[in-house]
């Protein structure tokens, strides 16, 4: 026999397992006491918290207070029915579960309380079971819904996130296009560049070399042929110089080694490169030293690549009849080196640009002044090298620029004393072997020996090398790297197995001048590495210095 719920049944005894897992709390509107006191204690034998209202006034006043997960509302009343109740939480708590309980069961009851909102209705009396199994699916109703609203608040959320982040990465995106389309400009501005660049110089060694063949030039005129076909020469090794020196630098190879180097004498040396340059252009070229050493940690080449850097920049870009100015100043914590130019300034938009790789501020065709654009990045990157700071002003176009270069002052340290360099002998009587497969530098390399008194053999392969060596046992051996078959470190290497030739001294000379391949050429057994185009004077200083007994190396 079903249990019904009337006003004279007493809440029955609930089993455990049917309580609910997690609190609700529920209203009960009844204006019969003793069914509200019943309905009550049944649910909260449930695990339900119970809340009672004997008016639908009384109801719609604690709505107004509390957030109910369900409301079991009789649907006539005094003091407010229960549609008003149904009406209130439509309008309030839409997401509250509505379950009306009422003593008439008509088909227009139940089609009014659905249409204010109603979940369900019971019908008094009801079966017990069936209002609490009612009660429960409102409550997991309730409680879906609200997950439901949840996922769709985190989607929401998720989806305008995704919008943000989508946003931030287009413009990002955006930018970095904008970026490479002027990094891909710049490429095709620098190889552009780079092209006329290698081939300036080639055009006048190219010209000057067919009229010297021609037989046509006074003394004069060959004096000057020579002279453009060396300072032609010597400009496009710089522009490969500076190409390869960026690319250490990018590469993390460039080779550094610091120690106590005195800052006056780096800028004098640098100052005394250039003074030539300024003087063909009738430039102004001051220099004022700090009165006493000042001593820094770095490596002089490197030092002294960046004041000749700024200093052959200010001459560059100043007109002719200008002025050039190096300081360098000293205070308690560092050294500045101060170059100041009266040239043609720098654009304000440009001046962030100044030490870009590639970068010039005239890139065009007609541009006034060559170069590749790399002169002062490799002066930035190696001061950054040295953990100093390069700085750049200008005042805009026609104002000049002033480059500020910033290091660490080391005052407990004292640069080495600068040795006399020993003068130059003549090489008379030293047995030499000249390993090149290049028939043009192995004649040019034959023909400088041979005029410093020099016994000279020659191979263009390894294999007609070792041949040579069978015989012919030399005092110095000067190999190129790069060559078919076997190249210059292998022929070391199967020369040093010879007994009477372990020791002989030797010296590389190669295209491959990167630090990797000086590394490789001195841990085979060479002395030096030298990179093409070989510098003769540096050359010969080398085999001086690597002391060979006098015997060998002079004239009697």
């Amino acid at each position: 026999m079903n249990r019904a719920l009337d006003d004279n049944l007493e809440a029955p005894q609930v089993d455990s397992a049917n309580i609910v897992e997690e609190e609700a709390r529920i209203l009960v509107v009844d204006d019969e006491e003793n069914l509200r006191i019943t309905t009550a204690a049944i649910l909260e034998k449930d695990g339900y918290i119970v809340d009672v209202a004997a008016s639908g006034d009384e109801a719609i006043s604690l709505l107004k207070n509390v957030d109910y997960d369900l409301v079991l509302t009789d649907l006539h009343m005094e003091g407010g029915d229960g549609l008003s109740v149904l009406n209130q939480i439509r309008n309030q708590s839409p997401f509250t579960i509505s379950v009306v309980l009422t003593g008439f069961a008509s088909v227009e009851s139940a089609i009014a309380a659905l249409q204010e909102g109603a979940y369900d209705y019971l019908v008094k009396p009801c079966d017990i079971d069936s209002m609490r199994h009612t009660i429960r699916r409102g409550v997991e109703h309730r409680r879906l819904i609200i997950a439901e609203q949840k996922a769709r608040a985190d989607l929401e959320q998720l989806n305008r996130e995704l919008e943000s982040r989508i946003e931030e990465r287009t413009a990002e995106l955006r930018i970095l296009n904008e970026d490479l389309a002027e990094a891909n400009r710049a490429k095709d501005v620098f190889l552009a560049t780079l092209s006329h660049e290698l081939r300036t110089p080639l055009t006048p060694v190219v010209g000057w070399i067919k009229l010297l063949r021609n037989g046509t030039l006074d003394a004069n005129g060959v004096a000057q042929a020579l002279d453009a076909i060396e300072r032609n020469a010597w400009l496009q090794s710089r522009l490969i110089d500076d190409l390869l020196d960026t690319s250490r630098i990018a590469t993390g190879k460039l080779h550094y080694e610091p120690h106590p180097t005195d800052l006056n004498a780096t800028v004098k040396a640098a100052i005394d490169t250039v003074l030539v340059s300024a003087a063909s252009k009738n430039i102004d070229l001051t220099f004022r030293l700090a009165p006493t050493p000042a001593v820094v940690m770095g490596e002089p080449v490197r030092l002294q690549q960046i004041v000749w850097n700024l200093v052959s920049n200010a001459i560059k870009f100043t007109e002719p009849g200008g002025r050039v100015t190096v300081h360098v100043e000293t205070n308690d914590a560092e050294a500045r080196v101060i170059v100041e130019d009266s040239g043609i300034g720098i654009d304000p938009g440009f001046l962030p640009h100044v030490f870009d790789r590639f970068r010039q501020a005239d890139g065009s065709t007609s541009r006034m002044h060559g170069g590749l654009g790399l002169g002062l990045a490799i002066a930035h990157a190696l001061t950054r090298m040295h953990g100093g700071k390069l700085e750049v002003e200008s005042e805009g176009p026609g104002r000049g620029a002033r480059f500020i270069l910033h290091l660490k002052l080391e005052k407990e340290l004292k640069a080495p004393v600068e040795v006399s360099e020993r003068p130059e002998r003549a090489l008379y009587g030293l047995k030499v072997l000249i390993v090149e497969d290049s028939a043009d530098t192995l004649a040019l390399l034959r023909t400088i020996f041979v005029q410093q008194g020099a016994q000279v053999s020659t191979a263009t392969t390894a294999t007609e090398a070792l041949s040579l060596l069978q015989s012919n046992i030399p005092d110095i051996i000067v190999s190129d790297i790069g060559m078919p078959d076997t190249d210059g470190f292998d022929l070391l290497k199967k020369i040093r197995e010879l007994p009477e030739l372990q020791n002989t001294p030797a010296i590389a000379i190669s295209g491959y001048a990167s630090e990797s391949d000086r590394k490789q050429a001195l841990g085979v057994g060479y002395n030096a590495l030298l990179a093409k185009p070989v510098d003769v004077d540096a050359l010969f200083e080398l085999i001086h210095s690597l002391n060979i007994p006098a015997e060998t190396s002079t004239k009697n």
